[in-house]
């Protein structure tokens, strides 16, 4: 059974199934078939356990699992850790953030490097981070409602003629083509609003 999925620029389609992940793949005469990309992990991290999440950027692909990132690119697999359990991986305007069980980080050249303000999330989990207005960022956790992150400062955010979510709680977070901002519930449904919290 496959559970996560993405597509790069390319078509190429990444999978996670049953203890295994990599990429599906043409040839003939099979037909379409899955190629295993576990045997290029190192031996000392090839029990990666779920792979709840991955991102197709542009030159590499990452397989977001509780204890690392696994880093697909040229053909060879790094592996970053934070030294504390991964909550999520969240794509906003082509930067990469990772949240463990304290800090976010932003995954830059290769690397995990702390972000400032992020420690305010510590006890939050995140389930959505989008682009908000011009230079900020909507945040959107499961039972703490939405803040805007901007320049290391959390401020919350409320939406007008709606309960609170921490009542209603965030499931996912999407932004739409015409600019509103579309959030799933487990109590509510979606909700879709404007960048001034508006339904």
């Amino acid at each position: 059974m496959i559970t996560s999925l993405a597509f790069d620029n390319e078509n190429s389609i990444y999978a996670w199934a049953q203890g295994d992940f990599g990429y599906l793949t043409y040839m003939e005469p099979y037909g379409l078939f899955f190629k295993s990309l576990v045997p290029k992990i190192p031996q000392d991290h090839i029990n990666f356990g779920i792979i709840f999440n991955i991102l197709a950027l542009d030159q590499k692909v990452i397989f977001h699992s509780r204890e690392a990132l696994f880093i697909y690119q040229n053909d060879t697999i790094q592996v970053l850790k934070t030294g504390k359990k991964i909550r999520g991986i969240f794509n906003v305007n082509g930067q990469i953030f990772v949240q463990d069980e304290e800090h976010i980080f932003l995954f830059k050249q290769d690397q995990l490097l702390t972000y400032s303000g992020g420690e305010g999330f510590k006890d939050f989990e995140i389930k959505f981070m989008i682009p908000f207005k011009k230079d900020g960022i909507l945040v959107g956790t499961y039972q703490n409602g939405l803040y805007i992150f901007h320049d290391g400062i959390a401020s919350p955010m409320k939406v007008s003629s709606f309960e609170n979510f921490t009542v209603c709680k965030i499931l996912n977070g999407h932004l739409r083509r015409n600019g509103n901002i579309a959030i799933g519930t487990s109590e509510r449904g979606v909700c879709i609003f404007n960048d001034d919290g508006i339904l």
